[in-house]
């Protein structure tokens, strides 16, 4: 049996702060295993996503790399999304359906109207 390593999604970047204005929608993924397995279901994860969310500038790091540039806190990400490897249909709509409200909860959260 395999073993199911951790997958995690944030956002970060001006859509996610709650710009008006911004030109692409930065989204992060991180994983723990860097085997050639994993690696190829988290470039899938990555071309779901791009190919789902229009304007979707998707990141990758393993953990390790992640922990050495500090990213997450540099970039004052967001967790999105956790779960173990072999995502399944259910999740990956959570996940869109999530980065796709967002800018609609910001905006809430801000006290401006949202148009729709």
């Amino acid at each position: 049996m395999a073993l199911k390593l951790m997958i995690s999604v944030y956002g970060y970047g001006s859509y996610f702060k709650g710009s008006s204005q911004y030109k692409d929608i930065d989204i992060l993924i991180t994983h723990i295993s860097t085997d050639y397995n994993s690696c190829l279901e988290v470039i899938a994860l990555k071309k779901s996503i791009v190919n789902e969310i229009e304007g979707a500038d998707v990141t990758i790091l393993s953990c390790v790399a992640e922990s050495e540039f500090n990213f997450i806190q540099q970039s004052r990400a967001i967790l999105l999304s956790e779960f173990l490897q072999n995502t399944n249909n259910r999740i990956l709509t959570e996940l869109f359906d999530k980065v796709r409200g967002y800018k609609n909860i910001t905006r809430h959260l801000n006290g401006t109207k949202t148009v729709g």
